[in-house]
């Protein structure tokens, strides 16, 4: 992917944008509180097109001081007893959510990238291309114990009205020899946190082609009914 513009810099439209959406995103990292979710996983695995196997599970999601966990609800529509943990699935992505983009626009993270307007732009939403730059080296993907650079391209839709991240499309491209196709979309929709509103996925998708391109997986989580996480305790008197 080439972005168009001159290297290394940015017209001062776009740098208005990405300071806009940047200062938004460690707004969210900073100020969101603990949080639960309704949460869908559609795990499937395809052979030459054709389904092999499936796997639907529901969960209570939630992030804890910054750590993710789940109560299984159900697993193919049969309810989990209970301490159920994840049941291995087709295709299992773990440690999601949210940080791609967080990785994307977070501050410390904008210096990694060139960042370009795409072609298809509205009253309502900014397309912004974004492509790791070749020498980067401080953002490195680890996957199935193989460790390497990430070279990535993509491109973010962003809400005009609130300057939020609406939806990304990001594919991760060194690979090594796990897969020759990750394809990570996300689209978000406010959710209100407490008292405020913040942005969190609404859907999670990864898609996966792997050395064999006949192998290929899907892996689908979707987000409802965000609220804050809160605990009530009761304090009895000692008889």
């Amino acid at each position: 992917m080439v972005l168009q513009g001159v290297p290394g810099t940015n017209p001062p439209e776009l740098a208005d944008a990405l300071t806009a959406v940047s200062r938004n995103v460690k707004e969210s990292q900073d100020l969101l509180p603990d949080f639960l979710c309704n949460e869908k996983v559609t795990s499937t695995r395809f052979r030459a097109g054709k389904q092999q196997s499936q796997k639907v599970v529901e969960s209570i999601f939630s992030i804890q001081q910054s750590r993710e966990s789940r109560e299984i609800l159900s697993v193919e529509g049969k309810p989990a007893r209970k301490g159920a943990k994840m049941p291995g699935l087709p295709v299992n992505i773990s440690g999601s959510f949210n940080f791609m983009i967080n990785t994307t626009f977070s501050p410390p993270s904008l210096p990694w990238y060139e960042f370009a307007f795409g072609q298809k732009q509205d009253a309502a939403r900014l397309v912004v291309q974004f492509e790791t730059k070749k020498d980067q080296k401080e953002m490195i993907w680890n996957i199935n114990g193989d460790a390497r650079a990430a070279h990535d391209t993509g491109q973010a839709w962003v809400d005009t009205s609130s300057m939020q991240v609406a939806r990304i499309e990001r594919n991760l491209l060194n690979l090594g020899r796990y897969a020759t196709v990750w394809k990570i979309t996300i689209d978000q929709v406010p959710f209100t946190i407490g008292e405020r509103q913040f942005w969190l996925p609404k859907t999670f998708l990864t898609e996966i082609t792997e050395r064999d391109p006949k192998d290929t997986g899907t892996f689908l989580a979707e987000y409802s009914n965000c609220k804050k996480f809160s605990t009530e305790i009761t304090i009895r008197p000692v008889r």
